[in-house]
């Protein structure tokens, strides 16, 4: 397989992501979770769950780590509590694109 790399910036194929999902993390800690746990916190963690979700809040894909179990009731808590955090990091994913669309639109 052969291919070209243009040395322009401003030569590129951009991908469609609006359908992409957002995974988000969170780490129980005790009886509290802990979104995007750093790497200190995640050693202390019990569990943790990271949840597939796309724009429309379908979820796609839920994976455990680490050795402790979850209560089916926390399960659906975890569930919810990254269903809103999604909410907040589409828009600012959105925010983003849009303000890097203006940019390039008003470079050129």
């Amino acid at each position: 397989m052969e291919f070209e790399v243009s040395d322009n910036p401003h030569d590129v194929v951009k991908l469609d992501v609006k359908g992409a999902p957002v995974i988000i993390t969170l780490s129980q800690i005790g009886n509290h979770f802990l979104v995007d746990a750093s790497m200190e916190e995640e050693m202390c963690a019990n569990a943790q769950l990271s949840v597939a979700i796309t724009s429309s809040h379908s979820i796609v894909s839920i994976s455990k780590d680490k050795f402790g179990g979850l209560l089916y009731s926390k399960l659906q808590d975890v569930i919810l509590m990254a269903q809103e955090v999604c909410t907040d990091v589409f828009t600012r994913i959105d925010t983003s694109l849009t303000d890097n669309h203006n940019k390039q639109r008003l470079s050129t």
